[in-house]
């Protein structure tokens, strides 16, 4: 795979021009996407007890830590699609690798308080996937497959395992695609363990979905994650998410939700949001009504569930049927960006297991 290096200048998507139509796309735009996103965000917190934003900020005691320096490169995916890594810690050849995948509408950098408690031990791997930060933002919908988004993961590997078997990590979107790598045989033998958080499988949650309606004792768990995802319905539709990435709406509601959750972060790029939205409308109606796997290759699977997220449910993330032999269910008392909120924990997780599992 081809490689170039990442110049300094190279900064996140300018941001773009408000639409010409306000008035009636602006109100629906506005709406829909503030109820599908604040209001599970919202009632999650009632939920686990009601406290208050300033609460959860006061309760916060990990540190931030300084970021080591990170060795940058740019690899070229299987349709020519310009991926930017970024590696840190000792090299792949004297400390096992670990991948950390993020998800939508994040960059790499929303692993870096994980990426400063690993990189001591390990060979810490991150990129911006596809849509997002200083990788290329491919305008067709087509172009976020997750076929593609799995070759992208290779050609990453190709440029930095140094033909090792890493332990791949993946949260929200970043867990999503990544279930697409470790289904496959042929990933198999590159993979030495996988680390899920809050991003079930596409394909392996149709199938949950399919045994659940047929199982009255699950209806409640059913209808509990549709409220919970009903923000994807308005992912789906035409234009109204991309207006609404240009008025900066999700924006404010989705740092407001870091902040209830209690963590921080870099603001949000609309150009990311409105590009990668392509993920839901490319996968998920596809995945979950003709799924293409119901087995998992990779045989050390943990699943780390934070039994505050509003937006996955513990019953979706760990339904995986007989996908994985043993899968190890590990839970977290933090909200959806638990990487944001709860690094110590995230790390010290994602370490006990690579090492569990080290060839």
């Amino acid at each position: 795979m081809s490689k170039q290096t990442i110049h300094d200048s190279a900064g996140t998507p300018a941001k773009r021009s408000e639409p010409a139509g306000k008035g009636l796309a602006r109100t629906l735009a506005s709406f829909a996407l503030g109820m599908m996103l604040a209001v599970p965000a919202m009632g999650q917190a009632q939920a686990s007890g009601g406290d208050s934003p300033a609460a959860a900020i006061a309760a916060r005691t990990q540190a931030t830590l300084a970021v080591p320096a990170s060795r940058n490169q740019i690899v070229t995916s299987s349709d020519g699609t310009r991926i930017a890594v970024y590696e840190y810690g000792p090299d792949a050849s004297v400390a096992p690798t670990v991948v950390l995948v993020h998800g939508y509408p994040d960059t790499a950098k929303v692993w870096d308080q994980v990426v400063a408690r690993l990189a001591p031990g390990y060979h810490v791997v991150t990129y911006d996937t596809r849509g997002s930060g200083n990788s290329d933002h491919p305008s067709t919908q087509a172009a976020y497959k997750l076929s593609l988004l799995s070759a992208d993961l290779g050609a990453v590997l190709d440029a930095t395992a140094g033909g090792r078997k890493v332990h791949l990590v993946g949260h929200d979107w970043g867990a999503v695609q990544s279930w697409e790598s470790v289904a496959k045989t042929s990933f198999a033998g590159r993979i030495a363990s996988y680390t899920s958080i809050s991003g079930p499988s596409v394909d392996l949650t149709g199938q949950a979905l399919r045994r659940n309606l047929l199982n009255p004792l699950q209806w409640g768990n059913l209808v509990q994650q549709a409220i919970a995802s009903a923000y994807i319905v308005f992912f789906n539709l035409p234009l109204l998410p991309e207006i609404a990435w240009a008025l900066g709406l999700p924006e404010a509601l989705l740092q407001f939700t870091v902040f209830l959750e209690g963590g921080t972060r870099e603001p949000y790029a609309s150009g990311d949001g409105a590009a990668a939205v392509n993920l839901y409308r490319a996968n998920v109606t596809e995945r979950l009504l003709a799924p293409t796997y119901d087995r998992i290759a990779v045989e050390n699977v943990q699943i780390i569930v934070p039994t505050r997220d509003a937006y996955v449910k513990e019953s979706t993330a760990t339904d995986l049927g007989s996908a994985v032999r043993y899968p190890l269910i590990r839970r977290i008392d933090a909200g959806h960006w638990v990487e944001l909120s709860h690094p110590d924990e995230v790390a010290q997780l994602i370490g006990e297991f690579a090492d569990t599992h080290e060839f």
